[in-house]
């Protein structure tokens, strides 16, 4: 199901019957935007199909218009549901098609869950993706974060680091700033 929300309508919904289907859609995209050591990079459908992204996703334009041109530059063929993506998010005006064949940010984010986690997971996974999709959406917030992530106790700071980039299933990039105020909001 897709939705756009109400209150952020920039903001895209998808809830996807389990978590294979989520997979398909995001899965490429979690590693090439956020995974320590694929930053930036297309793996390979094997790896998608075999390895898991996360069980909520949220992404902003910025970062779905590079995906999209990586592949497009690089003549890397997408899955089914990745050109399905791509194809709504042009429609919504996230990601704009450029002549050459790339993409430039237009407005707006994806979050997903799926309806395969059970319901305690899909309320603090909807809520914990809704506010990175805030986050991507409004500067106003974003500046508050900033602020606060600045004046937190750098001990404290550490420890949460060094669980983002421990952590089975997250890997962080930890060099990324964004990601990290992202993460700390």
């Amino acid at each position: 199901e897709l939705y756009s929300w109400e209150q952020f309508p920039q903001v895209l919904f998808f809830d996807t019957a389990d978590y294979r289907i989520q997979g398909l859609f995001f899965t490429r995209l979690a590693y090439f935007v956020e995974k320590d050591g694929y930053k930036g990079t297309l793996v390979d459908d094997d790896f998608v199909e075999t390895q898991h992204g996360y069980n909520a996703h949220d992404y902003k334009d910025v970062d779905l218009a590079a995906f999209f041109s990586k592949a497009a530059k690089d003549s890397f063929k997408l899955n089914q549901y990745e050109l399905l993506l791509r194809d709504i998010l042009m429609k919504n005006k996230i990601i704009i098609a450029k002549k050459d064949g790339t993409y430039i940010s237009g407005s707006g984010a994806v979050i997903s869950i799926s309806q395969e986690s059970p319901g305690y997971l899909r309320t603090t996974f909807i809520a914990h993706a809704s506010w990175h999709g805030i986050y991507f959406t409004d500067e106003e917030f974003r500046n508050t974060v900033a602020k606060s992530y600045l004046m937190f106790d750098e001990k404290s700071m550490d420890f949460i680091k060094t669980f983002w980039a421990t952590q089975n299933g997250l890997h962080y990039d930890l060099d990324d700033e964004y990601l990290m105020q992202n993460e700390f909001m």
